[in-house]
């Protein structure tokens, strides 16, 4: 009886055991999409306001100054922008002047600035070395 007892007791065991480790180590694995921010801040799309995003599009290593749309681009004191890999590899936007840390992006994922200071911003994509752009950050004007 002992041991039918004892048995069952192991049976039991793994089956529990069984029950918390299959999720752990036996599931499949879900993408995970991840961001890359240093001051987030929502974009609008247009320069002057609370932020502008620039989308690096799919072939972007190939169109060198203009792999980051308009350049230079001008902002105001305090806008934030926001670099969004639409592209199928992966880019790090490093500033030339070291403003900021690199912002390593892999397809899908962002990475945001805030420009608190005036002034000339150039950067590049330290992967893909043609890849440069400047932000020209300039005061408020007096009607914000």
């Amino acid at each position: 009886m002992k041991k039918l007892i004892g048995v069952g007791i192991s049976v039991f065991c793994l089956t529990l055991a069984g029950t918390f480790l299959y999720p752990l180590g036996c599931s499949e694995t879900q993408p995970v999409q991840k961001s890359v921010q240093a001051n987030p801040a929502p974009p609008t799309g247009e320069a002057g306001q609370a932020g502008f995003l620039i989308q690096i599009s799919a072939g972007a290593q190939d169109l060198g100054a203009a792999a980051f749309g308009q350049n230079p681009l001008t902002i105001t004191q305090g806008t934030a922008v926001t670099w969004e890999n639409t592209d199928t590899v992966e880019h790090i936007i490093t500033s030339d002047n070291a403003v900021w840390n690199p912002l390593t992006m892999m397809p899908g994922e962002i990475g945001t600035f805030t420009f608190s200071d005036l002034g000339n911003f150039p950067y590049h994509c330290s992967l893909h070395p043609s890849m440069t752009g400047t932000i020209q950050v300039v005061a408020p004007s007096d009607g914000t």
